[in-house]
């Protein structure tokens, strides 16, 4: 029986330490620009999305996010080059990037 509680109460602590853990991790100073940046691409607000993006790059150089998003944003304005460059800095971070690279391939 005491065996027995003992193993509860371990399994309950692990459990309890992965929740507390989750719960610890600060979220990203990028996340509300990259996320405002979201908003503002999706009603066509181009210049205003690259904006924000710009803004989380400048927190987090390697916010890949913000990256792609600015690299979508130029291409929706057809500015091609710019796209290409954000893309390409996007591979650069994390060069398994599906999005990255599907953009990369589409402004090129």
């Amino acid at each position: 029986m005491f065996k027995r509680t003992l193993q509860c109460v371990f399994v309950l602590t692990i459990v309890l330490g992965f929740m507390i853990a989750a719960g610890c991790q600060s979220p990203s100073p990028t996340a509300p620009f990259v996320s405002s940046g979201k908003v503002n691409f999706d009603k066509g607000k181009y210049d205003q999305a690259v904006a924000d993006y710009t803004k989380a790059i400048e927190l987090d150089p390697k916010a890949i996010d913000a990256y792609i998003g600015i690299g979508n944003a130029y291409f929706q304005k057809g500015k091609y080059d710019e796209s290409l460059a954000d893309f390409k800095k996007a591979v650069e971070l994390r060069p398994g990037s599906a999005e990255a690279l599907t953009g990369r391939g589409r402004a090129y």
